[in-house]
């Protein structure tokens, strides 16, 4: 088991540091000596990252998450295997009995949640007491329920989500699942403000879904990660008025690989050009750029012809323009 060097929290004293820990390889042994300095009333350890390849059931860790001297702010998960349906992950069963503290739950790397688990989750939103304000999912084989459950927690005044990272959620032609979260995220109670979708094949009809959130509750989001998404030109024009909209508040956005023909789509019938394709998306951007708040735009992998390039340079001349970093890697 790894310790980082100790750092100073703010406002804490010498007599009181602030403790991350990351775990590599840990024994028996070692898990037992850390739920029991979890169960001290006098331990600082405020972040823990597990970073194992596998880890099996160790209940002593889990044990000491139930603690009410348990402060972890920060967990990041690792993988886990597969584990009996009718029970709920371990960890979550032990953040449900002390969910004051948690800030950040990192899930990236476990995968295959029981529906039990799902719903322990989309509670542990909603708790009294709970202040979870990021949380980390990346696992394709979330279920529509969770999608559901999760709308419902943004929905509700008890939930304090801030940062909601949900990149290769599901797969391609499976976004309808996603749908009922999109919708949630106009509803005043949400006050999420960064939402990273990347890898998702976000469409038209969840990119439409999200325009419509957006425009209903502007104000909260800033940073917005859509890369590898195919959202139309349609909805991704619609997208670019609303950052000319003086409420939406927006300032990161990350946009990397954009596909703008659904290949795969049978009934697909397109009434734009090839130009058009290549160049009407940015050029409606460009015009954004002059009335928007955004001061991160990342393009990286697009396919920008001259017109496009032309458009995005008047855009940033404009000196209403706030933009401060423009990215734009390419393949070549």
């Amino acid at each position: 088991m790894k310790k980082h060097q100790t750092t100073m929290a703010s406002g804490q004293s010498n007599k009181n540091p602030y403790v991350p820990l990351r775990i590599c390889e840990c024994s028996e042994m070692c898990w037992m000596l850390l739920a029991t300095a979890l169960r001290s009333p006098s331990n600082n350890i405020k972040e823990i990252d597990i970073d194992a390849n596998y880890m099996s059931e160790k209940e002593f860790f889990f044990g000491g998450l139930k603690s009410s001297n348990c402060k972890v702010e920060i967990l990041r998960l690792p993988y886990f295997p597969k584990h009996n349906d009718t029970e709920t992950y371990p960890p979550i069963l032990g953040l449900l009995s002390n969910p004051s503290h948690l800030r950040e739950l990192d899930l990236k790397h476990v995968i295959a949640l029981n529906a039990k688990t799902k719903k322990a989750l989309a509670t542990l939103l909603v708790m009294p007491g709970a202040h979870l304000e990021k949380l980390v999912a990346h696992d394709s084989s979330l279920s529509a329920d969770f999608f559901q459950n999760l709308a419902t927690a943004l929905r509700s005044s008890m939930c304090n989500l801030k940062e909601l990272d949900l990149k290769r959620i599901y797969k391609y032609n499976d976004e309808e699942k996603i749908l009922p979260l999109s919708e949630a995220l106009g509803d005043p109670c949400c006050h999420i403000r960064v939402l990273r979708l990347a890898n998702c094949f976000v469409g038209q009809t969840v990119f439409t879904a999200l325009v419509s959130a957006f425009s209903l509750n502007p104000s909260h989001l800033k940073e917005l990660d859509l890369s590898y998404s195919t959202p139309g030109l349609e909805a991704f024009s619609q997208f670019c008025s609303l950052l000319e909209d003086s409420r939406f508040k927006l300032e990161t956005l990350i946009l990397i690989q954009l596909e703008w023909w659904d290949y795969e789509a049978p009934a697909y019938t397109c009434t734009f050009s090839t130009a058009d394709l290549r160049s009407k998306p940015y050029k409606a951007l460009a015009s954004a750029l002059s009335s928007s708040h955004l001061r991160v735009l990342d393009l990286s992998f697009n396919y920008l012809d001259d017109s496009s390039v032309e458009c995005l340079s008047a855009g940033l001349a404009n000196p209403a323009c706030k933009l401060e970093i423009l990215r734009f890697e390419s393949e070549d």
